[in-house]
C-alpha cells in the first residue's frame, strides 16, 4: 500500500511539472503594421552609400534610428496579437500615433531578382508609439535583409531576422503589455507596393505603401496559461494532495 501511494505521489508530481512547463513555456507575438509607407533611392548616409549605394526607408525622412517622432511616419494602424488572439489595436486615425522609423540600406534592386543587403547591427526597423523622444514601441537592429523587386507588380519584398536593440531606452514601450523575449530572434517581414507617381518628401523617385508583420518570441513572464491548462494544474494538484492520504480533510478559502 505504501509503495503504491509513492508511485501516485511520483506520478502526480511529474504531471504537476509537466503541466508547468508547458505553461511557462513563451507564447508567440505578431505586431501588424498597416500604412507602411517606404522610400527608394540613393543611400544619403556617408558611412554607407559607398557599400552599399541605395537604401530603403520611411518616406518622412531617410534619418533613423534616434527614437525621434519627427524623424518618423506615419502609419495607419497597428495590431497586436499573442498567438493568434488580438490584444489590441492602435488606429492613427481615431487619434492613436503610431509611426515607423526605417532605415535599410541595400544594393541597387533589380527586378526579379533577391539581394542581400547586409549592415552588421545597423540596419532599422523601429516602431514609435509615443510622441516624445525615445518613443520606441519597438527598436530593432539586424545585420542582413533579403530584398525583392518585382517590376511587374511594381513590389518590393523584405525579410529579416532582427533583436531587440541593446541600447534603445526604453524599448518595447507599449499600451499591451507585451514584450519580444530579447535573447530571442525577430522575423521581420514587409511587402509595398510603388504608388504611380507618387514621391516622398525628399523626392526619392520610388514611393510604395503596404503593411509590414514583426513575430517573435514572448517573454516567458509575460504569457499567461489558457484556462484548461490552469484546469488540469490544479487536477493534477489535488492528485497529489490525495496521493500525500492527510489525516484529515482541510479546505480553505470556500464559501
Amino acid at each position: 500500500m505504501v509503495s503504491q501511494r509513492i508511485y501516485r505521489v511520483i506520478f502526480a508530481i511529474v504531471a504537476v511539472l509537466t503541466i508547468l512547463s508547458r505553461d511557462a513555456s513563451a507564447g508567440q507575438i505578431k505586431i501588424v503594421l498597416d500604412g507602411l509607407a517606404l522610400a527608394y533611392g540613393q543611400n544619403q548616409d556617408q558611412l554607407s552609400q559607398q557599400l552599399l549605394p541605395f537604401s530603403i526607408y520611411d518616406s518622412h525622412d531617410y534619418v533613423s534610428g534616434h527614437g525621434l517622432p519627427a524623424e518618423a511616419t506615419d502609419l495607419s494602424s497597428v495590431s497586436y496579437y499573442l498567438d493568434g488572439v488580438l490584444q489590441g489595436k492602435l488606429d492613427v486615425g481615431q487619434g492613436d500615433f503610431a509611426r515607423s522609423d526605417v532605415f535599410i540600406a541595400t544594393p541597387e534592386l533589380t527586378s526579379g531578382q533577391t539581394v542581400s543587403a547586409t549592415l552588421p547591427g545597423n540596419q532599422i526597423f523601429d516602431l514609435l508609439l509615443y510622441d516624445s523622444i525615445g518613443g520606441w514601441g519597438l527598436a530593432l537592429n539586424s545585420d542582413t535583409w533579403k530584398l525583392t523587386y518585382d517590376s511587374s507588380t511594381n513590389q518590393i519584398v523584405g525579410d529579416a531576422s532582427a533583436i531587440v536593440c541593446p541600447t534603445c531606452t526604453p524599448n518595447q514601450k507599449n499600451p499591451f503589455d507585451l514584450y519580444f523575449d530579447p535573447a530571442a530572434p525577430i522575423d521581420v517581414h514587409f511587402a509595398v507596393t510603388q504608388v504611380s507617381g507618387g514621391t516622398d518628401p525628399g523626392q526619392a523617385p520610388m514611393y510604395f505603401l503596404g503593411s509590414a508583420t514583426i513575430i517573435g518570441t514572448a517573454r516567458g513572464a509575460d504569457v499567461i496559461p489558457e484556462p484548461p491548462s490552469a484546469v488540469l494544474t490544479l487536477v493534477a494538484a489535488g492528485g497529489l494532495l490525495g496521493g500525500l492520504r492527510f489525516g484529515r480533510s482541510v479546505r480553505r478559502g470556500v464559501s
